[in-house]
């Protein structure tokens, strides 16, 4: 769900807008082992990096209710970058991510020709 910053409990649907916390929630039918990368890519028009080159508001998202602030699925690998099309996971981790391990994160989306909040 992507909620309405306007009008809290509804899920935004109006296409185009910005959505301050988008949540994408990913699994794979695959170990995941170091050296992996996994890109996500933007909707045309839109666009994912802020003004210094980081993900837009990028957090990680735990379904644990008592996962402490900073909480990451990926403790060894470095933070997800953007461009203002692309979003690269680095998984530099030790030991395997096991299939179907939930990867869960939210990220602000706007669109390319607004101007950059503060």
């Amino acid at each position: 769900m992507n909620p309405n910053p306007n009008e809290p409990g509804e899920e935004m649907r109006n296409g185009g807008e910005r959505l301050p916390s988008f949540k994408i929630r990913l699994r794979f039918p695959d170990v995941l082992t170091n050296g992996d990368i996994i890109k996500v890519g933007a909707p045309p028009g839109f666009n994912l990096a802020d003004s210094t080159g980081r993900c837009r508001r990028f957090a990680w998202v735990s379904d644990d209710p008592d996962a402490e602030e900073g909480w990451t699925p990926l403790p060894n690998s470095r933070w997800p970058t953007c461009t203002e099309t692309e979003m690269t996971i680095y998984i530099e981790e030790p030991v395997p991510v096991v299939r179907d391990s939930l990867l869960a994160f939210s990220l602000e989306i706007g669109r390319a020709s607004c101007r950059e909040r503060v």
